[in-house]
């Protein structure tokens, strides 16, 4: 389809938010991709610009909108952390909807996902460059910042203070060597 008809693309979006399963985000998105003439995809496809991300978003949009809140934390959850702002949109859903449970398993999650990608990025790997693994350590320390502020504010005492000892319990907050061999408390609370 290259005309574009808001009318038409209106009533497909309407008839595929019946469609989705609102359980399985990939799938979702995949599902709408095996037909890359719908009418919703006519603008993008005009100006030659991809179409999995009109897809994601529509998805996205239509997962807030009927409030399938666990399939959201799932697809977050797997993200690691780098702006807090990333998460406003599914934390302002989560709290509206009173469902800290889920805000603790996103933010632990996220805590744990960015501590293996300092992990992955630390010193001694081949490949490992030491400003990459600073930035690395600061947004997991970051992370885990985050995530006891949340579960404190949250009363989930418990959850806050398993972040808080994951957090001590890595070299994110150890004594490191420095060249000249003495040794510096790295950074973080």
């Amino acid at each position: 389809m290259t005309d574009f008809d808001p009318v038409t693309v209106e009533r497909e979006k309407q008839a595929l938010k019946n469609a989705l399963t609102y359980i399985n985000f990939s799938r979702d998105v995949w599902w709408l991709l095996d037909d890359a003439e719908r009418a919703m995809f006519a603008e993008a496809n005009r100006a030659g610009y991809g179409l999995y991300s009109v897809a994601e978003q529509f998805v996205e949009d239509c997962y807030f909108e009927r409030g399938a809140l666990e399939s959201l934390v799932k697809i977050y959850s797997g993200q690691k952390y780098q702006f807090a702002s990333v998460f406003d949109r599914l934390l302002e859903h989560l709290m509206e909807a009173q469902r800290f449970d889920l805000i603790e398993r996103l933010w632990t999650s996220v805590a744990r996902r960015t501590r293996a990608e300092f992990f992955y990025q630390r010193p001694g790997r081949d490949y490992g460059a030491h400003a990459r693994v600073d930035e690395a350590k600061n947004y997991a320390l970051e992370a885990y910042a985050q995530g006891i502020e949340w579960m404190t504010r949250l009363g989930r005492l418990d959850a806050a203070a398993q972040l808080t000892e994951e957090r001590h319990a890595t070299p994110l907050c150890r004594r490191r060597r420095t060249f000249a061999g003495s040794t510096s408390r790295s950074s973080g609370s």
